[in-house]
């Protein structure tokens, strides 16, 4: 009965040693804090988009300007009011991982009851960095 009992616990001590390793068995020489960080990799991003609002060559001072930017899982919209001069600046952050796309569309229209109008599109990129985009896009008026 012994001999039975000692061929079945040394297959089993065998088994045992080789699951688990010998630090289990080891005595506790102290403790570890350990503090694990998951990034997303998410970050925001600042876009200024700006430019000039022109009709037939002059600027067309209060010519309403809007900003649609489309992100994964975000539509953004702003709008402005061109100034004296024409000019525009339209500011959006948006949040986003690098390598992602986000699309854009400036859409300006004039002033008056036959105000022009027009469309500028365009896709960017958004990659790693913490510097502002700035997005130089002049816009010409054009009879609708």
């Amino acid at each position: 009965m012994n001999y039975l009992l000692f061929s079945l616990t040394l297959p089993l001590l065998i088994l045992v040693q080789l699951l688990l390793p010998a630090a289990v068995f080891a005595k506790s020489k102290g403790v570890v804090d350990v503090t694990l960080e998951w990034h997303t990799g998410r970050q925001t991003y600042v876009y200024v988009f700006s430019g000039v609002v022109s009709r037939q060559g002059r600027p067309s001072p209060s010519a309403k300007v809007r900003l649609v930017l489309n992100a994964p899982g975000q539509e953004l919209v702003e709008e402005t009011v061109a100034s004296e001069d024409g000019t525009y600046e339209l500011k959006v952050t948006v949040a986003g991982v690098p390598e992602e796309t986000a699309d854009w569309k400036l859409i300006a229209r004039g002033t008056g009851v036959d105000a022009e109008a027009a469309e500028v599109e365009g896709r960017t990129i958004l990659t790693v960095s913490d510097e502002a985009v700035m997005v130089q896009r002049p816009i010409q008026l054009v009879q609708g």
